[in-house]
Order: C-alpha cells, then structure tokens, then sequence
C-alpha cells in the first residue's frame, strides 16, 4: 500500500504545480505577459537589472536578460527604455556571439516599434530560441515587402 501512495503523491503533487504555473503564466487571466516580479511599480529597478544583464560576460546571462528585456517591452509598450535599448544596440554590434548578436537585432526592432509585435500571437514558450523564433517570423511577415 506504500509503495502505491508515493508515486500518487507524486503525481499528485506534480499536477498542482503544473496548474499552478499555468495560471501564473498570465497576470490577471486576459492573455497579457506575466513578467514575474517586475510590476508596473518596480519597472525602474527590473529595466537596471536586465541592463546589467545584459552588460554581462556571461552568454547565457545575456540571453535571458535580452528575452526578459523584450518580454518586459512587449508588456510597457507605452514606456521608453533608454537604458535597455542602448544596451541592446549595443549587442547588435557588439555581442559576442552570433546568436547574441541575432537576438539583439530582434530585440533592437521590437524596442523601435513594438507594435509589429502581435503578443497574443507569442506565447510564453519555456524554450528562449523558440519565443524569439516566434517573434522572428512575426517580424518576417509584416516587414517582408514584395515588389509585384
């Protein structure tokens, strides 16, 4: 009897935190970017923290930064980020590897016009690659010009 209640609770316990990350993926339940701590109200403090980031020599702390810095854009497209937009052209040229590099030019257009982006179209991916590859073929799509 045992040996059959802790797999149970197990997967019992797995369950819970699975909803319970689901429903925090979105802030009041309307589809809109959940960015965890960073509130409208400490905006300031999360925009110094994704600066540093992003300054780092760390490539995989510049990565996250650079995805929480457009997730954080996407939410506040009313906001300018001076600070995270320097840093992020600054990577364009700048960054150590091309993928960085790759992600700063994405990044760099969504902080220039965050209105190509469609965020109910961009889903909270837990995969980086896949949430910048989603905003890479939005971009595609409305900046593609055809000459027919």
């Amino acid at each position: 009897m045992k040996t059959i209640r802790i797999p149970l609770i197990t997967l019992l316990t797995i369950l819970a935190v699975s909803i319970l990350h689901a429903q925090s993926d979105t802030a009041d339940g309307s589809g809109s970017l959940d960015l965890g701590t960073a509130r409208p109200e400490r905006i300031e403090v999360a925009e110094e923290n994704y600066a540093a980031g992003l300054a780092s020599d760390n490539d995989g702390l510049v990565e996250s930064s650079l995805y929480y810095a457009v997730r954080m854009r996407l939410a506040f497209p009313e906001r300018t980020f001076t600070a995270l937009q320097s840093a992020v052209d600054r990577l364009v040229k700048c960054g150590r590897t091309h993928c960085i590099r790759y992600k700063a030019s994405l990044a760099s257009t969504i902080f220039s016009s965050p209105a190509l982006i469609d965020v109910d179209r961009v889903g909270l991916p837990t995969d980086m690659n896949a949430y910048f590859s989603d905003i890479a073929r939005q971009l595609e799509q409305k900046l593609l010009v055809s000459n027919d």
